[in-house]
């Protein structure tokens, strides 16, 4: 029988469980099974907590062409700690008739054997009980590490270096992060900023351009300040998003780690940044007809609206592309938001919401959304994931050691609720009962267009409708509608 070899560990530190010695036991129960490996999946440094893992996915996807006809693993741990994604990777394997082996353990068809069924989850409960246990012994010792204020690990913030598994000054990023905050307490915009920096070569810890968001989240940054802070957030569990709930284990030391910024200067720039954001918030803003809608034909960025006022007192609104506001690495030209504006709405006009157009846009459209609603039956698919991932926690929960496996447990169930929720509201905005007739998409075509003429304030919505994308160049402006239609007109300052 062909067979293949699937081998994981997690963290370089092991070697009894090693690839080679996994591999040493999967070749010699092989021999004595008179199985034929044909291939080696391996992911080598890798969390058994998902199923996000290159070996294990090409694994997955080689056996649903049924290229073998049997999978041998050094033990369940290996291929999954997850209970969940360990039955979910069975019922798979049982979809398409393959079997599963292990070196040390007995995996047998629980269809017909209700005991092999109850061993072979206990041990995955077992094996999710051990990932729990170990990361909360490691964040007990990462606890006390922060209490000392060391570092933990990731990515030091700019400014700092770690030595000996400390923070020390690095003084050459440091100069530029007192630049960055007496700038700005001088009124001084992130833009030219982000500028200065680029000119003095100053990236960042992973060789970036620092952005406007890199400014905005360094003067947020209270490190900067001397105070140390450790795991504000619960961000994950098991590898999967927890929503950022505050962590009742956080640390945060006052004179934590050595400081650049006096904390007087941090305490103005905060005071700075939150009157600047009340005021921006009570200001009246220029409504951007455009905004989500218009793309960068050089570097594919979005753009975004921007009113600039002249020391006379007179504003002009331009659409800018992001990355030259933010990154300064794109020089696509500025274009003037109200001509871009009357433009596209003048297009909308005549090539879509348009009398004489009527029959050509409502053919289009119906052709456009037989596309549209195939994608129903790949969301179909993942509620259908999500809904027996969810049924397997109901049934595996009551077998946990512990209470509070269980409940851990029980919260990734929440988790997959939360997302099924979110894909069936995709679902009913994807697909409708029965589709619209051509004759119905016009009488839609007919209310939009007196709609567009009797009240101009629908326009946006409009536009969002009907509108696709405008891409801009220097050299044109393209305009893509839902109707399939495309314009092309000058481009720049038009």
């Amino acid at each position: 029988m062909n067979a293949v070899a699937y081998c994981r560990y997690s963290t370089n530190n092991q070697t009894e469980n090693s690839i080679m010695y996994q591999l040493n036991a999967i070749n010699e129960y092989c021999s004595k099974h008179d199985l034929n490996v044909i291939n080696i999946y391996t992911d080598e440094a890798m969390s058994g907590t998902n199923t996000d893992r290159n070996g294990l996915q090409r694994l997955i996807a080689d056996a649903k062409t049924q290229q073998f006809k049997a999978i041998v693993i050094y033990d369940q741990s290996r291929l999954s700690r997850n209970i969940v994604d360990w039955f979910t990777f069975r019922d798979m394997l049982r979809q398409y008739d393959i079997s599963i082996f292990s070196c040390t353990e007995t995996i047998e068809n629980y269809d017909d054997n209700s005991s092999s069924f109850l061993s072979e989850g206990i041990r995955a409960l077992f094996n999710q009980q051990y990932v729990l246990d170990a990361r909360r012994k490691t964040i007990a010792g990462q606890t006390s590490k922060a209490k000392q204020g060391a570092f933990l690990g990731g990515t030091p913030p700019l400014g700092y270096d770690i030595v000996n598994g400390a923070y020390v000054i690095n003084e050459f990023e440091a100069d530029a992060i007192r630049f960055i905050f007496e700038s700005y307490l001088c009124g001084t915009g992130y833009g030219t900023i982000v500028s200065e920096l680029k000119n003095r070569g100053l990236k960042s810890k992973h060789g970036a351009i620092i952005s406007t968001n890199a400014i905005h989240y360094i003067l947020k940054n209270e490190r900067y300040a001397g105070v140390y802070s450790w795991n504000n957030v619960q961000q994950k569990y098991l590898r999967k998003f927890a929503g950022n709930k505050p962590n009742p284990n956080a640390v945060r030391l006052e004179d934590g780690m050595p400081a650049i910024i006096e904390k007087q200067k941090f305490e103005e720039v905060k005071r700075r940044m939150t009157n600047n954001k009340n005021r921006a918030a009570n200001s009246a803003k220029r409504e951007y007809l455009l905004s989500g809608i218009v793309k960068c034909g050089k570097c594919e960025g979005s753009f975004v609206g921007v009113t600039k006022t002249n020391p006379k007192g007179y504003e002009t609104s331009y659409y800018v592309c992001s990355n030259k506001r933010r990154l300064k690495n794109c020089d696509c030209k500025n274009i003037n938001a109200g001509e871009l504006e009357v433009l596209v709405v003048m297009v909308m006009k005549r090539e879509i919401l348009n009398q004489e157009n009527i029959e050509r846009i409502a053919d289009q459209i119906l052709e456009g959304l037989k596309t549209y609603k195939g994608d129903t039956a790949k969301v179909k698919r993942e509620i259908a994931s999500l809904d027996h991932k969810i049924m397997k926690i109901k049934e595996y929960a009551p077998l946990a050691p512990t209470k509070e496996t269980a409940m851990l447990i029980m919260e990734q169930a929440d988790v997959h609720r939360k997302q099924k929720a979110a894909l069936e509201l995709q679902l009913r905005d994807f697909q409708q009962t029965t589709p619209p007739t051509k004759s119905e998409i016009i009488d839609i075509l007919m209310k939009d267009i007196a709609e567009l003429q009797n009240d101009p304030k629908k326009i946006k919505e409009l536009l969002k409708k009907y509108v696709v994308n405008v891409k801009i160049t220097d050299e044109y402006v393209e305009i893509n509608s839902i109707g399939d239609v495309t314009f092309n007109g000058c481009g720049g300052q038009i």
